[in-house]
């Protein structure tokens, strides 16, 4: 990249702004129509850091670029050098943060922490309960290496292993649908999966290949889907696979608002002050949202599995959990019942309600949308006394000094 010609560029449209001629622009850009969610909170992320910064040129989103002298600089999701216009100018600043081929040379690179985000998914499914784990993957791909390779580096110093298949996501249709989408990934998995264990951890490194995989588990083998637990990265919610069609699936939320930040800020200290663009930044993930693909603990047992993920969407619609009522309804006395429990979860149906209560708390209590007093009562307890004494009795810790931690 060739710094003169830089400056002259920065020069010609600074000119230009101040004589009113015409604004120069930075340019959001993605061709890809699948990933609207994943632009939006990168483009909050943009904005976000231009009010901060009070960036002096305007942001336009195009899923279209030619040659235009007034485009000051570029934030795409790109694929390679070859997805920037190749007419532009060869100076033309760029930063990438698409980690599908990873970092690109002769640009910026601000890109997801993959590798913390398969760490992450590790320890959500151990917490869940899960004793043995599969990765699935995307072939071709460095977000799928990276992502695995975080999910078994973290199992493997807990020395635990896990499988792990590469699945081929891109096969040419004549007529693009989500059935035959799903039918094909299924085709990829479905010996595998039919052959697992029931208390297995699944981990697939997008949710556009965790839908196909959840749904098809429901059509074919849905007492299994009560004991696997599947999570899925980018939170890609609704879209072609209707999250009201199956159960909702868990999911990682990588840091793309930090990323659409950091790049705005690379790109302007890159522009007006000259620093170095050819850098690779990485982002963090932001947070992991629990829904009840692993709403309940990992158990062999599809009964018990059933009941657990009843209790979790009791807890979390704010009703009753009446621990003998789910019994009848699952042709159980109280004692068998209770027997159930301590055989299978090593604790009585009460304590793992009120794990499952606890979990919910913390939950809130990281969100920070709530204050304490009300999240005691959405959690199921009749006053903040009862809710700190099992939250401490839990955690160690009371909930206001577990939050601050």
């Amino acid at each position: 990249m060739c710094m003169s010609r830089t400056v002259k560029k920065v020069a010609l449209n600074r000119y230009l702004r101040l004589t009113g001629i015409m604004e120069p622009y930075f340019t959001l850009y993605s061709r890809s129509n699948v990933l609207d969610l994943i632009n939006r909170r990168i483009a909050e992320g943009v904005f976000e850091s231009a009010e901060r910064r009070q960036c002096p040129y305007m942001i336009e989103l195009r899923n279209v670029m030619g040659d235009d002298n007034l485009c000051a600089g570029v934030i795409g999701l790109f694929w390679s050098q070859d997805d920037l216009p190749a007419e532009r100018e060869p100076y033309l600043p760029a930063v990438n943060l698409s980690n599908t081929p990873g970092a690109i040379p002769g640009m910026g690179n601000v890109l997801s922490d993959d590798v913390e985000v398969g760490r992450m998914a590790a320890r959500h499914l151990q917490e869940r309960g899960g004793t043995r784990f599969l990765g699935l993957g995307a072939s071709r791909t460095q977000y799928s290496r990276e992502r695995l390779a975080g999910f078994q580096a973290q199992l493997r110093e807990k020395g635990l292993d896990c499988q792990t298949r590469e699945l081929e996501s891109h096969k040419p249709y004549s007529e693009w649908s989500p059935h035959h989408y799903q039918e094909f990934i299924w085709e990829q998995v479905s010996d595998l999966i039919l052959s697992l264990p029931m208390d297995t951890g699944i981990f697939v490194v997008s949710d556009w290949l965790a839908w196909p995989v959840l749904r098809s588990i429901e059509r074919h083998d849905p007492a299994r889907l009560q004991t696997l637990g599947v999570l899925g990265v980018d939170n890609l919610h609704g879209g072609r696979f209707d999250p009201r069609k199956t159960m909702r699936l868990s999911s990682i939320l990588p840091g793309f608002r930090q990323s659409g930040r950091m790049a705005l800020e690379l790109l302007m200290d890159h522009v007006f002050d000259g620093k170095d663009l050819d850098v690779v930044l990485r982002s963090p993930p932001e947070t992991l949202i629990t829904r009840a693909s692993t709403a309940g603990p990992a158990c062999a047992d599809p009964i018990l599995a059933k009941i657990q993920r009843e209790i979790w969407l009791r807890i979390r619609n704010q009703e009753p959990v009446i621990l003998g009522d789910l019994a009848r309804q699952n042709g159980m006395s109280p004692s068998t019942f209770e027997k159930k429990f301590r055989a299978t979860m090593d604790k009585s149906a009460r304590e793992t309600v009120t794990d499952m209560r606890i979990d919910y708390a913390k939950t809130l209590l990281r969100e920070k949308k709530h204050p304490i007093g009300e999240i005691c009562y959405l959690c199921g307890y009749a006053n903040p006394a009862s809710f700190s004494n099992a939250f401490k009795g839990v955690t160690g810790l009371p909930p206001r000094e577990w939050q601050r931690g």
